[in-house]
């Protein structure tokens, strides 16, 4: 709502944080705050991804999970300062894309799903390759592969990335 004027429902709140939010009416209108269960919660995370929004997990202290926020770059402030300025407010993911390029059809649909540049197009292959060290392993481009090429795995399970956060 702040960055386009949009009312879009994208972050989740827990405990405490729940109780100082609704006494932010300037932010959420007590008429759109409301309660929902852990499926319901899961659902709404899914979709967000699904619709190209990635996830963070905000907490304090350590810890306490007290919100997820699904968020695009760039209004989203952690992108924003991890990208641009290099500041580890945001860590990457324990998951890390896998690209199968025997299923991938060089569609390009993943490429301008990815947020974070790290999936490149090479025309002389017809095929996408992946810059690990962009990767942030959200998982939103999988969404956009029709091929089921992309997939998430452990990030420790990838050699040479393994604790690259």
């Amino acid at each position: 709502m702040m960055q386009r004027g949009v009312k879009y429902q994208s972050c989740i709140n827990f405990g405490v944080l729940s109780g100082v939010i609704e006494k932010l009416p300037r932010f959420i209108p007590k008429e759109r705050a409301y309660k929902i269960d852990r499926d319901e919660a899961i659902k709404r995370l899914e979709e967000h991804n699904k619709n190209g929004l990635i996830s963070t997990v905000w907490y304090q202290p350590v810890p306490y999970i007290n919100a997820i926020c699904s968020c695009e770059s760039p209004e989203c402030g952690a992108f924003r300062l991890r990208q641009d300025f290099d500041l580890m407010i945001m860590s990457k993911a324990e998951y890390i894309i896998n690209l199968d390029q025997d299923m991938c059809q060089g569609c390009k649909q993943c490429v301008a799903m990815c947020q974070f540049n790290a999936i490149r197009y090479i025309p002389s292959i017809n095929r996408v390759i992946i810059d690990y060290n962009k990767c942030f392993g959200c998982g939103v481009c999988r969404h956009a592969c029709k091929n089921d090429a992309l997939n998430l795995i452990p990030r420790q399970e990838y050699p040479g990335f393994d604790g690259h956060y």
